[in-house]
This record gives structure tokens, C-alpha cells and sequence, in this order.
């Protein structure tokens, strides 16, 4: 167990980790100050076998300049690039690219774990 909020949460990923307790996009962005949508999600349709890129965009809500620093998912499913301090000035956005890899037709649930001066929170990333 990695954190207290991942300890606090239900259920299991085909990993077999704990899901960490979400909060919703307004919630993230009133507290965190950073607006990154309601999460990604994959639907129905994709083909074990194949990679499928979706942008992660990170848009900073608050009046001032902040730091970003982030976990990758647990998941060998879902990858990302190497994770490196993100410096976001007010208003400003950040694209981060997930790739989901599926090698079995099943649902797939994970998050990425994001921590700034305000606190920690998660991002879900799912496929269905």
C-alpha cells in the first residue's frame, strides 16, 4: 500500500492493487487548483494486442505558479513518459500522453497519482 488514500478505498484492479479514493474535477480544481477533466477512459471497442494514445491535459486553475509531480499507474496496462517536475504558470496547460496496452478482453481500472504544494490527489484511467 502506497498511501493513505489508497488504503482508505475499495475494490482491485486486474493488478490486483487497491483503487485510490477519487475526488471530482471540481473538487480537484477548487482544492489542488488544477482542472485534468473527469479522467480518461476507453471504451468498448478496443483490441487486446494493439496501443491506443490518449493526451492527459493539465490546466492550472489558480492565480499563482505551481508544481506538478506525478506517479506513474501501477498498471503494466497503462504507461506514460518518464515522470519529471511539471511547472505550470496560472492559466496555463500541460499535455501528458497515457498509452493503454490490453493483452486480455477485461476491464481495466487504474489512476495516476499527481502531488503539488496543495496536497495529492488521483486522475482515474480506465478501459471497458
Amino acid at each position: 500500500v502506497t498511501s493513505l488514500a489508497r488504503c482508505s478505498a475499495a475494490g482491485a484492479s486486474p493488478t490486483g492493487s487497491l483503487k485510490p479514493l477519487m475526488s471530482t474535477r471540481s473538487e480537484r480544481a477548487q482544492r489542488y487548483g488544477v482542472d485534468c477533466g473527469e479522467g480518461l477512459e476507453w471504451p468498448a471497442g478496443w483490441v487486446p494486442g494493439r496501443e491506443y494514445a490518449k493526451p492527459l491535459v493539465l490546466t492550472n486553475k489558480s492565480d499563482s505558479a505551481m508544481r506538478l509531480r506525478y506517479r506513474l499507474p501501477d498498471s503494466k496496462y497503462f504507461s506514460m513518459a518518464f515522470p519529471e517536475e511539471i511547472f505550470l504558470l496560472p492559466g496555463l496547460t500541460h499535455t501528458l500522453v497515457v498509452t493503454f496496452r490490453p493483452v486480455h478482453l477485461e476491464s481495466y481500472d487504474d489512476a495516476v497519482q499527481f502531488s503539488n504544494e496543495r496536497g495529492t490527489f488521483y486522475i482515474p484511467i480506465r478501459a471497458h
